[in-house]
């Protein structure tokens, strides 16, 4: 059944057409994040993302906002305002990136194989949002991929956005991915996510180290997803 107006602005639903005011200023956009209507903190979330999202600070105050938010609509769009955002705007969503979500597999025993025949969607709420950001933050991704506690969650969103972006399907980017494989090889769930990202790349450049994948990881995620991106690889 199709949802009232009242119940929508009751989960901080914001028709895309809405004109933004900016007479408030950013302090005042932050006070308005805090606003008991939840149509107003979805305002603030916004015009945030429009206007002051490559501000120092601006990117944190979204993201503790995004850390107790309740209303579906309203996480929404923190989250369209993240995705505005730049480097300094992706280093800064880095250490919320295993926190924020309860959807993502912890362990390999967890892992499932996605039915799709595409990149899957991240199931972590921050490596999803990351997926829709500009192709110019690759960079940061792999960087960062030297923080262990993150990586898996960054690749997951790192592929996502080269699924997003083809430009960044290059040798180049995989073998600097590929780099951290060889490093976190004890770390099964990095594996099995090293395995999707390779999905995104064509099967020239991932043959090899998949092959050698399959004979070094007897586990059974891991070698259902091998055949699983094995096909879509060689549709690039």
């Amino acid at each position: 059944m199709k949802s009232s107006q009242e119940q929508l602005s009751s989960r901080g639903y914001l028709p895309k057409e809405m004109i933004l005011n900016n007479s408030i200023g950013r302090e005042g956009l932050f006070n308005q994040l805090n606003n008991s209507d939840p149509v107003q903190r979805s305002m603030a979330a916004r015009a945030l993302g429009k206007y002051y999202i490559l501000q120092k600070e601006t990117a944190q105050k979204l993201l503790e906002q995004l850390c107790i938010e309740k209303k579906l609509y309203t996480r929404i769009e923190i989250c369209d305002a993240l995705t505005k955002g730049d480097s300094e705007t992706v280093s800064a969503m880095i250490p919320y990136i295993t926190y924020l979500g309860n959807n993502q597999y912890r362990s390999i025993e967890e892992a499932k194989t996605s039915k799709k025949k595409s990149y899957p969607l991240p199931r972590g709420l921050i490596a999803r949002t990351i997926g829709r950001m500009e192709a110019s933050i690759a960079d940061t991704l792999l960087k960062n991929l030297s923080q262990e506690e993150y990586a898996p969650e960054i690749l997951e969103g790192l592929g996502y956005l080269i699924f997003n972006h083809p430009e960044l399907q290059t040798v180049e980017n995989y073998e600097e991915a590929r780099g951290y494989y060889e490093q976190y090889k004890n770390n099964l769930l990095f594996v099995w996510k090293f395995v999707i990202f390779s999905s995104v790349f064509p099967y020239r450049y991932v043959d090899k180290i998949l092959s050698d994948v399959a004979l070094e990881f007897p586990q059974e995620a891991i070698q259902r997803e091998l055949k699983r991106t094995l096909v879509i690889c060689k549709k690039h």
